[in-house]
């Protein structure tokens, strides 16, 4: 499948409303319960002040002063935030890896509703510990290659500048350098990961470690693309965060009227990341179902592909006919005993 075509396909995966609201609403109670420990005091410091009337109007002056003042004051409650946002991430994260199962077994399907809200969850759960395994050791690869490459290069950054003024020509080039190529590094493991996550489309018992060797060979040809589509998403789901936001940012709220479409505008914000990401696995699962299987398991596709024939009948086979009778040979003549001769007349 060409890179539009695959494109198409994600813009396609869009039209999965239920899911997109799925990783939204997640995300949105988890924020929620991360932001608990605030409720008491954001109570006692915005109920009924002028502080809190700053904030539901949006100031553009006087909100960000106060929201500053708000973080010095609450100083306890925001550091009972902070761990709260730390295990409730850590929570997210397993969420959206156990979600990682369904979508790879249901976007890019046709099936009908009922039987696809029964795959999402079975495959949800199905995959989570292979997903996990995956994300761990993508983790573990991260940390390695695109860590050790940062470290790398900020050691012979700081080496050939070490004696270079402030505000050199040579700092932000170098710096855009190696951030640029850590991203490509990121970039290609991401890629590999998700292949290997999308390898349970096809095996559903396939490991880990098989699933990241399967998935080098069929990204033979196909890394640009892949890294490609990842870029697109990810610069869409960055544009349209930064133009929400932006919104968002500037909407003055004096009416009713306004602060319901700011509550609206902030709830498309929260939906822009599960979009993205439910529109890159429609183009990362487009590609990979374009991909050649590997020798070894071609037959699994063969053999979801294969469809019985109906039952029926047993056809009727005649019974052999009986193997004709011998024919008896006749029986032997004894031999006739010679006459002796008679005697000679000599």
């Amino acid at each position: 499948m060409s890179a539009p075509g695959t494109l198409r396909s994600g813009f396609a995966a869009l039209r999965r409303f239920r899911l997109i609201l799925l990783l939204t609403a997640s995300a949105a109670l988890l924020g929620g319960i991360a932001a608990m420990p605030l409720a008491p005091a954001m109570h006692d410091a915005l109920a009924g002040t002028l502080a809190g009337d700053h904030f539901i109007r949006n100031h553009p002056e006087f909100a960000p002063v106060d929201l500053f003042d708000f973080f010095r004051e609450k100083a306890a409650a925001v550091s009972a935030a902070q761990s709260a946002i730390l295990w409730t991430a850590i929570l997210g994260l397993l969420l959206q890896i156990f979600f990682v199962g369904g979508i790879v077994e249901t976007v890019g399907r046709e099936s009908s509703g009922s039987e696809r809200r029964v795959a999402f969850w079975t495959g949800a759960r199905r995959h989570f510990a292979h997903n996990l395994k995956i994300f761990l050791l993508f983790a573990v690869a991260v940390l390695i290659v695109v860590g050790g490459w940062l470290a790398l290069t900020g050691g012979i950054g700081k080496k050939i500048f070490e004696n270079a003024p402030p505000h050199s020509g040579g700092r932000m080039p170098w710096g855009i350098l190696c951030v640029a190529v850590a991203l490509f590094f990121f970039g290609v493991l991401k890629l590999l990961a998700d292949f290997a996550r999308a390898a349970r489309r096809v095996s559903p018992s396939i490991g880990a470690f098989a699933a990241i060797r399967d998935s080098r060979r069929l990204l033979r040809g196909r890394w640009l693309r892949g890294l490609g589509l990842l870029l697109c998403w990810a610069v869409l789901g960055a544009l349209g965060l930064a133009i929400m936001m932006s919104l968002a940012w500037g909407q003055s709220t004096p009416t009713g009227v306004s602060v319901f479409f700011q509550l609206v505008l902030l709830a498309v914000i929260l939906a822009v990341r599960p979009a993205a990401l439910v529109g890159a696995w429609g183009s990362i699962l487009a590609l990979f179902d374009s991909s050649p299987p590997p020798p070894e398991r071609e037959w699994l596709r063969a053999a979801s592909a294969w469809t019985p024939a109906p039952a029926g009948p047993l056809p009727v086979v005649d019974p052999p006919s009986p193997p004709p009778p011998e024919t008896a040979l006749p029986a032997e003549v004894p031999a006739t005993p010679l006459s002796p001769l008679p005697p000679s007349a000599d």
